[in-house]
């Protein structure tokens, strides 16, 4: 009985384990995601003219990245909302 408990236990360690390694790599894929679309939001938002299709995509990507949860990428989402911020204080 103790041997089957300690295998259990082991195997329990090992999976809860690889959860949380295989969370991690999905955050960082995730954050790698959100990091380009940022490049790209501060990109498109610094024209002086945009195109449609430009002012279309700009306003595709902040949809976007206003979804974005914090807990995945902290810091390019607070980069966002400085933007986000900027911008409001530009324009109001």
């Amino acid at each position: 009985m103790t041997l089957k408990v300690s295998i259990d236990l082991k195997t329990y360690l090992l999976m809860l384990m690889m959860r949380w390694l295989k969370d991690i790599n999905r955050k960082d894929k995730y954050s790698a995601v959100i990091k380009e679309k940022v490049k790209e939001y501060e990109h498109l938002r610094d024209l002086s003219t945009k195109t449609p299709e430009e002012q279309l995509k700009l306003l595709a990507l902040r949809n976007y990245l206003n979804k974005v949860p914090s807990d995945f990428a902290p810091e390019l989402v607070a980069h966002f909302q400085s933007l986000e911020l900027r911008e409001i204080a530009k324009n109001g």
